[in-house]
């Protein structure tokens, strides 16, 4: 059981720093504000991306990563708990990290 627990901390733990890169590369913006274009002219949504492709993931998957990650920021986050349980409490709307 311990080596399974390793395992969920092992995923959980990498779910958290691809959602902290991509914020790192592309920060959550408040709901209509403006968005930034690169000085090459790249969007949002191309940046993350491009992003996805490098790493092997999903665009989708990687902004749901970004978007628990902006909900969640480190100081708040438990360890011991799934970075899934994080977001399914974003769903139930008992984060104040807004």
């Amino acid at each position: 059981m311990a080596r399974s627990l390793g395992h969920v901390e092992a995923v959980s733990s990498g779910q958290w720093a691809v959602g902290d890169a991509a914020l790192g590369i592309e920060p959550v913006r408040s709901h209509g504000g403006h968005l930034r274009v690169s000085e090459d002219g790249q969007r949002v949504e191309e940046s993350l991306r491009i992003f996805a492709e490098d790493v092997g993931l999903s665009l989708s998957t990687v902004k749901a990563y970004r978007w628990v990650a902006s909900r969640w920021p480190a100081e708040r986050r438990a360890a011991q708990v799934a970075w899934e349980v994080h977001k399914i409490l974003l769903s139930a709307d008992v984060c104040e990290a807004r």
